[in-house]
C-alpha cells in the first residue's frame, strides 16, 4: 500500500482519529502535522502517515502534555533518524 497516496479529507480524518474538524485546522495551524499536503484547490488531503501521525497527537493531547513539547516533539520527528536520542530524551521526560 502506497502511504505517500491522499485518501482522506479531514471531515474523514477527524472521525478516524475522534477529532473535531476545527481541531485538525487548528493543530495544521500549529504544525503539528508534518507533511501534510494540500490539493489543488486548496484542501488538506491526508495520508495514512498522517493519520497514523494524528492518532499519537491525539494521545499526547488526552494526556496533557503541553503543546510546546509537542511541537517540540513533531519537528525532531520531522529532522529524522538522526535526531532518535533527542525524541527518546524528551519521551523518557515527559
Amino acid at each position: 500500500m502506497d502511504d505517500e497516496v491522499a485518501k482522506y479529507t479531514t471531515q474523514e480524518i477527524s472521525v478516524l482519529v475522534g477529532m473535531s474538524v476545527s481541531q485538525v485546522h487548528y493543530y495544521d495551524r500549529l504544525g503539528l502535522i508534518p507533511n501534510l499536503r494540500r490539493s489543488e484547490n486548496g484542501y488538506r488531503v491526508f495520508t495514512e502517515k498522517n493519520l497514523i501521525w494524528l492518532k499519537n497527537l491525539k494521545i499526547f493531547i488526552d494526556s496533557e502534555m503541553p503543546l510546546k513539547d509537542i511541537r517540540q516533539l513533531t519537528d525532531l520527528v520531522v529532522q529524522g533518524k538522526q535526531q532518535r536520542k533527542s525524541v527518546k530524551r524528551l519521551l523518557n521526560i515527559i
